[in-house]
């Protein structure tokens, strides 16, 4: 037979609607010492208590023990994100459910049949933000919204604060005496606005650290090109590439070793991010920057859900925009005064390989 609220409330001698409280980490739960709350919730463990979700729904008119994740249909590489940040929402007891239909239109008609009351949203397009951030304004729902520029003022955002580690990129760089900093950043166009704001985390720098002469040394194609990474090298000869994301940096560094660049004796290598997929192919391993991941900021959206009914300000109050830690590795080091124009390669050695390649 199944463990019941009232088992859990008996064995402790307390009232059930004081266990429910608890365990459903109710606001009014703050009632209770932490000593009571922790031991609440290791008997309801011990006995093997779980809750009943549909009986909570009923109860409440709407469903407060199921989280909707709406996804983009295209972007496979978020569900590693994705699927941390879903076991960590049953460890806490929520059920999950996914939505990657690009009909935003129906995916909020399915919510609203399900009486989903919170939404984590991974959209991307403006107008589906717009049409969510509508939607559930005018439906009293809470919605916190995965990216890296808060959008509106009643729903939080979560995500890194791209803009300031790429600034810490730089910073890092000019601190190991680096004057000559290329960046290869991705499009602009791509719906996505961490590459724009790393690409202003840059440009920032640059001017804090008066290295304006490098503000020529960006790239931004649509994709990876050796052809254009061949021509920042030949006109400008940085002495560290800040690369925008880890890909970027692994494309980069076979480029370089193609051409008998290397690193960091010739050339330093940094990279946006700690893919450690890709790092275990690269050699010598990229310094990187370690972003929080956003399935470890669930405690502040799970703080933001059970607040209470929205406020105007809980994007102002709720929002989490983090940064990085510097994991230094293999592939930086403080320029050398005798590789400026890299001993295996040349101007004009570099010039016939550009050429060769085109």
């Amino acid at each position: 037979m199944a463990v019941t609220l009232k088992d859990v409330a008996r064995k402790l001698d307390m009232a059930p609607s004081s266990i429910s409280r608890i365990l459903r980490e109710d606001p009014r739960a703050g009632e209770f010492r932490e000593e009571t709350r922790k031991r609440v919730h290791a008997i309801a463990r011990e006995l093997g208590y779980t809750r009943n979700l549909s009986a909570a729904t009923m109860r409440n008119g709407f469903n407060s023990s199921t989280i909707a994740v709406l996804l983009n249909e295209s972007e496979d590489f978020i569900y590693p994100v994705v699927l941390r940040l879903i076991k960590n929402l049953n460890k806490q007891g929520f059920g999950v459910r996914i939505y990657c239909d690009d009909d935003i239109h129906a995916i909020f008609q399915e919510i609203e049949s399900n009486q989903i009351w919170y939404i984590i949203n991974f959209k991307r397009l403006k107008p589906d933000l717009d049409f969510s951030s509508d939607y559930c304004r005018r439906n009293g729902l809470k919605m916190a919204i995965a990216r890296n520029e808060r959008l509106y003022a009643d729903f939080p955002v979560f995500g890194s604060n791209d803009r300031q580690i790429m600034h810490d990129m730089v910073a890092y760089l000019y601190r190991l005496g680096h004057r000559k900093i290329a960046l290869y950043c991705g499009s602009h166009e791509n719906k996505l606005a961490a590459n724009t704001e790393r690409h202003a985390g840059f440009l920032e720098a640059l001017k804090k650290f008066r290295l304006e002469e490098c503000t020529d040394m960006i790239a931004c194609p649509l994709d990876f090109s050796r052809e254009i990474c061949l021509d920042l090298l030949r006109q400008y000869m940085p002495t560290a590439i800040c690369c925008a994301d880890s890909s970027l940096a692994l494309k980069i560094e076979l480029l370089l070793r193609d051409f008998g660049v290397r690193i960091p004796e010739n050339i330093s290598l940094i990279a946006f991010g700690n893919d450690p997929n890709l790092l275990q192919y690269s050699y010598p391993q990229f310094t990187s920057m370690k972003e929080t991941e956003q399935g470890e900021m669930l405690d502040d959206i799970l703080q933001y859900f059970r607040s209470g009914p929205p406020q105007k300000n809980d994007g102002v109050i709720f929002s989490r925009l983090c940064n990085a830690v510097l994991l230094e590795r293999g592939s930086t080091a403080p320029p050398n005064p005798m590789s400026q124009l890299y001993p295996k390669i040349n101007r004009s050695s570099l010039d016939r390989s550009y050429r060769k390649h085109k």
